[in-house]
């Protein structure tokens, strides 16, 4: 065996692991609207981020305050419990929170690019470390977190199995979005073609590993 051909069997070998043969690099099962007990606080949450955070007069930042201002003693036996879908689905309605209070709005001043650190509620630091830490991932700027488990089918159910072809723009929507109409629009549309490409890869790992083999 040749060195490219070792190196194309050891790409191989972690496509096997990392990508699933019926979803590529997207969840295995669709992504979760609302999280159950004791994580419902936070679902509802990113419901509302859009109206508590896109506008030149909003500030998110206390409200997340006091809705995450003390750690829930539940979360950490909950989480010890969690299978991976439920880790991944946290972790992502986790971030979005997270990252809106690290920019407090949007538009943004252009002070908050500056910010080198800042300090999280409590409730959110805890649940944004231990989910990540448990699924082996950084917390800040995946674009897995942030978009792959962000969005919904229509007549598919949450945590269903789902056609990867039936992925298109038309098809496609945010289960939770931090901006309002009419720009969320840009926003989804962003999203749906994140997801198409994903879609499509898919189809360029099955044939690359017939050629191989």
């Amino acid at each position: 065996m040749n060195p490219d051909q070792t190196s194309v069997q050891i790409a191989l070998g972690f496509l096997e692991t990392r990508a699933s043969p019926t979803t590529g690099f997207l969840p295995l099962l669709s992504p979760l609207y609302t999280l159950p007990v004791p994580f419902e606080k936070v679902s509802g949450c990113c419901d509302e981020l859009a109206g508590r955070y896109h506008g030149d007069d909003k500030d998110c930042r206390p409200w997340l305050e006091t809705e995450f201002g003390k750690v829930d003693p539940l979360w950490e036996s909950a989480l010890s419990q969690a299978d991976e879908h439920l880790l991944e689905n946290l972790m992502t309605k986790v971030s979005l929170l997270c990252h809106a209070y690290r920019w407090q709005s949007t538009p943004t001043t252009p002070a908050h690019y500056a910010l080198k650190s800042i300090c999280l509620p409590p409730g959110l630091e805890q649940l944004w470390s231990e989910t990540a830490g448990r699924l082996g991932v950084t917390r800040v700027g995946l674009f897995y977190t942030m978009i792959c488990n962000n969005w919904r089918l229509p007549h598919v159910r949450p945590g269903e199995s789902y056609d990867i072809d039936s992925i298109s723009d038309d098809s496609i929507d945010l289960i939770h979005s931090w901006l309002n109409p009419p720009i969320h629009e840009e926003l989804r549309t962003f999203v749906a073609a994140a997801l198409i490409i994903e879609a499509k890869g898919l189809k360029v790992l099955r044939s690359v590993r017939e050629v191989y083999q």
